[in-house]
This record gives structure tokens, sequence and C-alpha cells, in this order.
């Protein structure tokens, strides 16, 4: 009896799956829900080209790299090298905009002597580094900018871009990675500081937080920054469903002056890899000796999950989702096996990559 249940069950369960995969398209290059973010292998096939000029044939063309929320500019040591952009850039700066005020000033700090810290506001940040271009001697820039420091880009681009065009301050690309462009849930739970931090760690390494976020339900959870998370400032307003996003935008926009300036994102996608791990159940389940009933069953259920997470296109880089990463109207894309760290320290293919982006090679 028990073993009929079992069958019927399980049959109940083939059926409903098959007759969903069957409806819904599957594409395993785009997801359903992200037709328009390109997937970057490990191995970028197409040979690297590095100009021996600026681009614009400007002779003080610059690479502003921007940290992300409680960072400095020594996340960008593997990037800020001059070998690199030799034949491109006259100046490649690591900027840092958190200082308490303490001691002395870090390099390149753009606070004008003020301190910052987790409590100021993001759009005071992207005042400061108007001023600071506006002081320096600035007139073709990049910006690579790391998680939060996505944020400030956007932030100075939505207010101060004509005032930096007056000023004789050109943009021509902005290319952010892991920045939460549409806000993260996990972030809050993975950053907040209150009694249950030990647990939400552990769920998130589990990997069930991060479900979450979709956006249904982390309306649900709307509440809980504000009555049981103990947010810095910064953290609130780069929380999923903020209205902090809103200003973001010019005309309803969240690339704006697109015509002059280049918008690109980058998504790392790491913890949900469903993919590989049915790749190695299935090679032990053809290790043991299971009857052929259970080996070809378990195989089937494995090869059916798989088809259903690639469509469901769940996956974070452990603090940012893909689709929170996206901009409507930049070139997105997606690194697959890139946790949020990690996607400052990529392979050289992928660094040259960016470097190809950054050159107008691709």
């Amino acid at each position: 009896m028990k073993s009929s249940k079992k069958s019927l069950i399980f049959i109940s369960f083939i059926s409903i799956t098959c007759l969903f995969l069957t409806i819904i398209p599957i594409n395993r290059n785009n997801s359903v829900l992200e037709q328009n973010i390109c997937y970057v292998t490990a191995s970028i096939r197409t040979p690297i080209h590095r100009p021996t000029a600026p681009k614009n044939g400007g002779t003080n063309k610059s690479l502003i790299l921007i940290h992300g929320h409680a960072a400095s500019s020594s996340v960008f040591d593997r990037w800020n090298d001059s070998n690199i952009y030799a034949n491109y850039y006259n100046k490649v700066v690591a900027i840092n905009y958190y200082w308490d005020g303490s001691g002395s000033e870090p390099k390149n700090y753009i606070g004008n002597h003020n301190p910052i810290d987790l409590e100021t506001d993001i759009s005071n940040i992207s005042y400061y580094l108007f001023q600071y271009l506006n002081s320096s001697n600035f007139t073709d820039v990049d910006f690579l900018c790391h998680s939060m420091g996505g944020i400030v880009v956007r932030d100075l681009i939505c207010n101060y871009y004509p005032n930096l065009n007056a000023s004789g301050i050109n943009i021509d690309d902005v290319i952010t990675m892991g920045t939460p462009n549409k806000g993260s849930l996990a972030i809050a739970f993975r950053k907040g500081s209150h009694p249950y931090q030990g647990l939400l760690d552990y769920l998130i390494y589990l990997r069930i937080l991060l479900i979450m976020e979709d956006p249904t339900i982390s309306l649900l959870m709307s509440y809980v920054y504000h009555h049981i998370l103990d947010l810095n400032h910064q953290l609130i307003q780069i929380r999923k469903n903020s209205p902090y996003f809103e200003t973001l935008k010019v005309a309803g926009d969240e690339t704006p002056y697109d015509a002059n300036i280049t918008w690109t994102t980058i998504a790392g996608r790491f913890l949900f890899d469903y993919l590989a791990y049915f790749q190695h159940m299935q090679a032990e389940f053809t290790v043991f000796e299971y009857d052929d009933w259970e080996r070809g069953k378990n195989i089937l259920i494995l090869n059916l999950l798989q088809q259903l997470f690639l469509w469901m296109d769940v996956g974070t880089d452990g603090l940012v989702a893909p689709r929170s990463a996206k901009l409507n109207g930049a070139q997105n894309y997606v690194w697959d096996y890139e946790s949020h760290g990690s996607l400052l320290t990529p392979s050289s293919s992928r660094k040259n990559f960016v470097i190809d982006l950054l050159t107008d090679k691709i």
C-alpha cells in the first residue's frame, strides 16, 4: 500500500512537472525572466586587442574605481595596475569615501576633509564625488564600480551630469559589478547587526534567505528592516523596494544620458549552482548500486528539477541577484561561478573582457 502511494505521488509529480515545462518555454542561455541578460562564460573566446591610444583621442583620459559599502579602495588592488591600462588611461584613481575623522585621511579621499560613515546619505557621498571631480583636473572619465559604488555613481549622474558637462568633464563608460540597482533583501540580512545575526548568516549559507529576492515575498518582509534589523542608513537606502531607487532616474530613465554614456552591468551568480550540483548528484547515482528503477527515477527527477531551476533563473552572488543588478537600457551581463567578492578578483579573461568594454571593443 505504501509503495503504491509513493508511486502515485511520484507519477503525479512527474506529470505536473512535465506539463509545466511543456507550457513554459525554456531557454538554456537566456531565462524567460531575464531575456536580455547576456550570460558570459568563464572563457572569453574573443581575442583581446588593447588600443594603443585613448579611444576619444584625449590627453586626460581617467578611470575611476569606486568601492562598495563599508569597504575601501584596497578592494581594487588587483585592478589598480597602471600596466593594464598603460596604453589607454593617463590616470587610474581608486577613490575612498569612508573616513571617521581620526588620523590622516585615506589616499584619494573625496570627503573634502569631512568624515563620512555608514550613516551618511548616499546622495551626500555623490555630492562629495562631484566636488572631487571638479577640483581634480578631470576631463574624460570612465567609472568601474563595485556594489554600492555603482549606486553612488548613478546618483552622481542623475543629479550632477549637466554640471559636470558644464565644467568640461565628460563621462564615457559606467560599469557596475554586483551593484544592487533594484535593491537587495540579502544585503540587509547579511550586513545587519541584530541578536539573530548568527542564525541569519547560517540560513544564508544554507541558501534559504536568498530565495526571498522574489519581489512578492520581499514586500511581506519589508517591515523587518525597521522593526527587527538594526541597519545603518546606507543599507536602508539600498534595501529591496527602497523608495530611494526612484531618485536614481531622470524622467523615469534608469540609464540617463545614454547618447553619451555607455552603461554596463555585471552580475555574479554563484550560490545557486544547481546545474553543477545536479550533475554531481547524477554521477553519484550512477556510482552507487541502486537498482535500475531507483537509479532511473532519481536521475529523471534531477533532470526535471534542473530544467525547473534553469527556467526560474534563481541565483545570486551571495548578496545581489542578477535581476537586481540589471538596468533597463544597459548592457547586462551575468558571470556564473562568481560571488559578490570574487567579482573583484576575476580570471584574466574576464578582466580583459571588462577592459574590452571600457575600450569599446564590445
